[in-house]
């Protein structure tokens, strides 16, 4: 563990985020790049893939798919969710694509919360 606050827990000088909400159960494990480990969607690096192409290949296994968003989007069906597509998070690439800066996942609790955040309460 490098680092923990309040719920949660971080791993990896912190690219590794698990966050037990207040009930000490695991809802949600975040992903940044890190060279000490490799994330993986369906065979697909996410930290090594443009934010549109990784967006597409999520959303064709969504139930309903979502519009094209490069900061926030939240796949409802898989609970998947990806922050901030932009080149600096391109650490494979050279920073000459957009990529997103983290690929995480949660479970319904977290999906719950996130839609509350996005209705607005």
């Amino acid at each position: 563990m490098s680092h923990s606050r309040d719920n949660m827990d971080y791993y990896d000088e912190n690219s590794i985020q698990l966050d037990f909400f207040d009930d000490d159960l695991l809802h949600f494990i975040g992903f940044a790049y890190s060279p000490n480990f490799d994330v993986t969607y369906r065979g697909i690096d996410p930290f090594n893939h443009d934010a549109s192409e990784l967006f597409d290949a999520i959303n064709e296994n969504e139930t309903d798919s979502i519009p094209f968003n490069d900061y926030d989007p939240l796949f409802r069906s898989q609970i998947i969710a990806l922050w901030d597509a932009q080149e600096q998070y391109d650490y494979k690439g050279n920073h000459q694509r957009s990529v997103f800066a983290t690929f995480s996942i949660g479970d319904e609790r977290y999906l719950k919360e996130m839609l509350a955040i996005i209705d607005g309460g």
